[in-house]
């Protein structure tokens, strides 16, 4: 793999990691209680790998709720179930079963 395409996939996961770490933190402590570093040592990084990507809290509590966003839009679990190619019959009797069946409080 070429050293730009390894760097920027470190780059990505470290991102990720942060704003994963950020989620959790936002929610325990809320938005005012949180504190930058706690973030960065929840995600194993420093305050500096948090702030070399988002110049203050703010930035950052933004784009941890557009990574949630992402996380549970429908283009996005398609990816990540890996049924992107499925005609819409099968895609939907999938989303069937995977959500429909599979909630118990349905049944």
């Amino acid at each position: 793999m070429p050293e730009n395409n390894r760097r920027r996939r470190d780059s990505d996961e470290t991102t990720t990691r942060l704003l994963d770490a950020a989620a959790e933190v936002f929610v325990e402590h809320s938005y005012d209680k949180a504190v930058v570093a706690d973030i960065a040592r929840r995600a194993g990084m420093t305050t500096g790998a948090v702030l070399s990507r988002w110049a203050n809290k703010t930035q950052l509590m933004a784009a941890t709720v557009d990574h949630l966003f992402q996380k549970i839009l429908p283009d996005e679990r398609v990816k990540q179930l890996g049924i992107e190619e499925l005609p819409l019959v099968e895609l939907l009797s999938a989303w069937y079963v995977n959500i429909l069946i599979g909630d118990k409080t349905r049944t």
